[in-house]
């Protein structure tokens, strides 16, 4: 007796995705503007959404922010 066919949404039903050969000549030409990621990356930390009253308010009554 043979095995079930796999369900529809399995990873067995999926197509195969061979992907592409990897391609390190590719990933040694990348350039990056490297003083411009210091900086962006130095203001990630001190960024912060601007909520409104009511977001305050609901984050304020749930304890997930402290002022």
């Amino acid at each position: 007796m043979s095995p079930p066919p796999p369900s529809p949404g399995s990873p067995e039903s999926a197509p195969h995705n061979p992907g592409v050969p990897l391609d390190l000549g590719w990933i040694a030409s990348v350039r990056v503007n490297l003083p411009s990621v210091n900086r962006r990356a130095a203001t990630l930390g001190t960024k912060r959404t601007v909520k409104k009253q009511w977001q305050v308010r609901y984050h304020n009554s749930h304890g997930k922010i402290r002022a």
